[in-house]
């Protein structure tokens, strides 16, 4: 944040902005908390529903190859081991979007906070340069008023070749 001079910290326009940015800023934040929390609430609500839908597959495998007669057998160990590789597979892209809106959400309020700084920044250089011209006015008020110019001469009139007396005759022939 630039640094108030006394003249910029009077200055009510400026003042007003400052106000009006600090909520800006604090509804983005606030925005940006909501979007967050839910992100966290959906990775608690989900990730457990790994676990059951893990534990479910293994057990229906296990009851299928079992029903074969095939309990024993290295194709259900193999059908469950991949089983729990999709499984682990899905779960790591679930963490890895919800990692990756949380960057996202991350990126958002860092451009958001950037910008109501250049805006902040911008507003600052405007009201010092209106307060510098206000300055400048009072510190060099206009002197006694200058008498009205005089009117410009009128410009000589041009005669064009149509209405000179001597082109009458040859326009047309």
């Amino acid at each position: 944040m630039p640094q108030l001079t006394s003249s910029l910290a009077e200055d009510p326009a400026y003042l007003a902005f400052l106000r009006a940015m600090g909520v800006q800023e604090a509804l983005l934040r606030e925005e940006i908390a909501r979007r967050t929390g839910m992100l966290e609430r959906e990775a608690a609500y989900r990730l457990p529903r790994f676990q059951e839908a893990e534990s479910e597959g293994l057990q229906r495998i296990a009851g299928s190859y079992e029903n074969r007669g095939l309990f024993r057998s290295g194709d259900r160990l193999m059908a469950q081991a991949r089983y729990q590789r999709d499984i682990g597979y899905r779960r790591a892209d679930f963490l890895r979007s919800i990692e990756n809106q949380r960057a996202a959400l991350a990126n958002q309020l860092a451009l958001g906070i950037a910008n109501l700084r250049r805006r902040e920044a911008e507003s600052a250089l405007s009201a010092a340069g209106r307060l510098a011209l206000e300055g400048a006015d009072m510190a060099y008020p206009p002197t006694a008023s200058l008498p009205p110019a005089p009117p410009a001469a009128p410009l000589p009139l041009r005669a064009s070749p149509r209405t000179s007396p001597g082109a009458r005759g040859k326009i047309g022939r």
